[in-house]
C-alpha cells in the first residue's frame, strides 16, 4: 500500500498484508490519515480478528492481525461504558485465544495476561463482598419466580451476569510458570459459578 493510497473501506483494506494494515492503522492513530466518516470499524475488527484465528497465517501474523483488531476493538470501546461492554468482550476473547494458543508473555501488545487481569477489574460494579451476597440472594429459586422482584432487580442481574461473562474470558486462561491469578482473582473465579 503506497502512503498516497486513500484507503475508503474495510474491505479495500483487508486486501492488504497484515503488516500495511498495521501500518495504516497506526498513521489514522497518529492523525496522519484521514478515513471517511462512514467506514466500516466495527467490520474490520471482526474480519481482523477472524485472520488472528485463521491457521493459514503463520504465527507472527496471526498476532499482528490480532494486534490489529485489539486495536480496533479499544477504538470503538471509546463510546463509554457499558456500552463499550461487547466490544471489550470481543478483544479480550481474542487475547485469551492467542494466550492459549502462544502462550503467555510479558508485556506483548496481545499476549500479556496483565492486560486481561486489568480489564476485569475495570469496571467492576460491586466489590467482591457485594457480590458474593448478591449471588447468595439469586441462589434461592424464591427470588426468581417473583417477576416484580426480577424486574426491580435488573440491573443488579446485568451487573452480575456482567461480571460472570468476564470471569468466564478470564477461566480459559492456562495458568503457569510465567502467569497466576492472584488471590483475589482466585476467589472471583471460585464465584462465577454462583453468579446468575
Amino acid at each position: 500500500m503506497s502512503q498516497s493510497q486513500s484507503i475508503t473501506s474495510a474491505n479495500q483494506l483487508l486486501r492488504e498484508p497484515a503488516s500495511d494494515v498495521q501500518r495504516w492503522l497506526k498513521a489514522v492513530q497518529a492523525k496522519q490519515r484521514s478515513v471517511p466518516h462512514e467506514f466500516n470499524w466495527l467490520g474490520l475488527a471482526q474480519a481482523t480478528a477472524t485472520n488472528a484465528y485463521s491457521d493459514r497465517y503463520h504465527t507472527a501474523e496471526q498476532l499482528v492481525w490480532a494486534e490489529i483488531a485489539i486495536a480496533v476493538y479499544a477504538k470503538l470501546s471509546e463510546v463509554g461504558f457499558p456500552e463499550n461492554e461487547p466490544f471489550l468482550q470481543s478483544a479480550m476473547m481474542l487475547r485469551a485465544a492467542m494466550i492459549r494458543k502462544f502462550g503467555a508473555v510479558v508485556q506483548h501488545p496481545v499476549l500479556d495476561m496483565d492486560a486481561m487481569t486489568q480489564w476485569f477489574f475495570s469496571h467492576l460494579s460491586y466489590t467482591y463482598e457485594e457480590a458474593k451476597e448478591k449471588a447468595a440472594y439469586w441462589q434461592e429459586p424464591a427470588h426468581w419466580q417473583d417477576k416484580s422482584n426480577v424486574s426491580t432487580h435488573i440491573d443488579e442481574i446485568r451487573q452480575l451476569r456482567r461480571i460472570k461473562v468476564r470471569l468466564s474470558v478470564l477461566a480459559s486462561l492456562p495458568e503457569s510458570e510465567q502467569f497466576q491469578f492472584s488471590e483475589a482473582l482466585k476467589q472471583w473465579l471460585f464465584l462465577r459459578d454462583k453468579l446468575p
